[in-house]
């Protein structure tokens, strides 16, 4: 409330309204002799209480946990009818997931589908990333397909395979820390693959990690390094290509380039669920993560 001052004789008295000073004269009236300025605001409001709005608590987002999930097939679109061309993706094995993950090519047996491998994995402790598995191109007649076509149909089935995940998941798929990976006959197109990137002026995909199951298959140590890859090869002990593969990973690493093998126990040529943390831990070292 706004107030004012009255001069009397003997002291002030205050009243309501414009500050102003009033004489009181011997005529018995009152006199204006000047105002006195309130401050603003004037210690005679009433005071406004400032209540600060309620702020919202902040919520913590749900911690990634690791699940098990089966992957989904997915048709390929290529030019000529005649090929029934497929991939099965797996996605990463956590939820929730916001962050982009890496894509690793799984390349089946032969005469295999690409269901299996591409879910098997689930029973490790696999790092989050795209699971990619491509059905070979060519019919076995009545028991899956196999990687006997050319190495230009392998190379653009592999590339179709990649532009529908990143088309399908957009930015939370990565493509530049790839990691290939070859189950006994899809080792050689892997080789093979390998072999073409490493002559390509510009490599067309970022090749971090080559994984071979159960195949005597040979690399040349220069593409290896020229490529900037780490190699992985893996095989049981009672399988026939365990020891070729352990002088393989020997020459490479004579030649400098990052090797090893890993043994899967006494299983031959076949991979138990069991064995499926050992092939996800050197899935995971090729592409750059620290050993466990």
């Amino acid at each position: 409330m706004s107030s004012s001052w009255k001069v009397w004789a003997t002291g002030i008295v205050l009243t309501v309204g414009i500050p102003v000073v009033f004489l009181y004269t011997r005529q018995g009236s009152w006199k204006t002799v000047g105002t006195i300025p309130s401050p603003s605001p004037s210690p005679w409001q009433p005071a406004v209480a400032m209540v600060p709005e309620p702020v919202a608590a902040s919520v913590a987002p749900p911690a990634p946990k690791r699940v098990r999930h089966d992957g989904v097939s997915v048709r390929l679109v290529t030019q000529n009818p005649k090929e029934d061309w497929l991939l099965r993706e797996t996605a990463p094995f956590v939820v929730p997931d916001t962050e982009p993950r890496p894509i690793t090519l799984l390349f089946h047996a032969v005469c295999s589908e690409p269901v299996w491998i591409c879910d098997w994995l689930q029973y490790s402790d696999l790092a989050p990333q795209w699971q990619v598995c491509p059905r070979a191109p060519v019919y076995c007649g009545g028991n899956g397909y196999q990687w006997t076509g050319s190495k230009d149909d392998t190379l653009r089935l592999v590339q179709l395979s990649v532009n529908a995940v990143k088309e399908r998941h957009g930015e939370h798929v990565r493509d530049d820390t790839m990691v290939f990976v070859g189950m006994s006959q899809g080792a050689f197109a892997v080789a093979q693959l390998v072999s073409v990137l490493a002559r390509q002026e510009a490599p067309s995909w970022h090749l971090k990690g080559i994984v071979f199951h159960g195949a005597a298959v040979t690399l040349v140590p220069g593409d290896v390094r020229r490529l900037g890859a780490r190699v992985g090869m893996a095989a049981g002990e009672l399988d026939g290509a365990a020891s070729a593969m352990r002088s393989t990973v020997h020459s490479l690493q004579r030649a400098g380039v990052e090797a090893r093998f890993v043994s899967l126990g006494p299983v031959g040529h076949f991979l138990p669920v069991e064995t499926a943390s050992a092939m996800a831990e050197l899935i995971d070292w090729t592409r750059g993560a620290p050993e466990r």
